[in-house]
């Protein structure tokens, strides 16, 4: 079984090659979930919304910090979290 670092590899390689819609913020977001997933020490270095995109992308609650998952959605805004969706269903499908 692929791991979510690997998945998140294919699914940028995917969408590179033109396999999925274009989406500059959703390829963005999927690199940071690759680099969060295989070293997870990374998450630091992004912005706390980008932080919270990943954390919901991995749906992982640790990461929120002391957001609550809706208020992490609230956080991030409609096209981080289309962005979240369109990630979550590359990787995880």
């Amino acid at each position: 079984m692929a791991t979510i670092s690997e998945r998140a590899a294919a699914a940028i390689s995917a969408v590179e090659q033109g396999a999925a819609p274009d989406n500059p913020l959703a390829l963005r977001l999927m690199r940071m979930v690759a680099h969060v997933a295989g070293d997870e020490e990374t998450l630091g270095v992004f912005w706390s919304g980008e932080q919270l995109a990943v954390a919901l992308v991995l749906d992982r609650h640790d990461m929120l910090g002391s957001y609550t998952m809706l208020e992490a959605v609230e956080r991030i805004g409609s096209d981080w979290l289309t962005a979240a969706r369109t990630v979550q269903r590359m990787i995880y499908s």
